[in-house]
């Protein structure tokens, strides 16, 4: 039987815990430079429940969030 920690969710579940877009996470899966291992099962991506929890109990370190980018040209 497959424990509750041990569900796979989709990246639109682990985004949306985790506090980032979907588009962020896409975007980790497919560079290799996400904070949770990604789950390929043929072209679906998922993610392991309990790494989910695990990386926010440790207060989510291992997510770098971007400062607000280049500055508009102004005119």
């Amino acid at each position: 039987m497959i424990e509750l920690e041990d569900r796979l969710i989709k990246t639109a579940d682990a985004a949306s815990l985790l506090g980032l877009s979907p588009k962020t996470m896409r975007s980790y899966s497919s560079t290799g430079t996400g904070p949770v291992p990604v789950i390929r099962l043929g072209r679906a991506v998922r993610y392991r429940l309990s790494d989910i929890h695990n990386l926010i109990a440790a207060g989510g370190a291992a997510i770098k969030k971007r400062g607000p980018g280049r500055p508009r040209k102004t005119k």
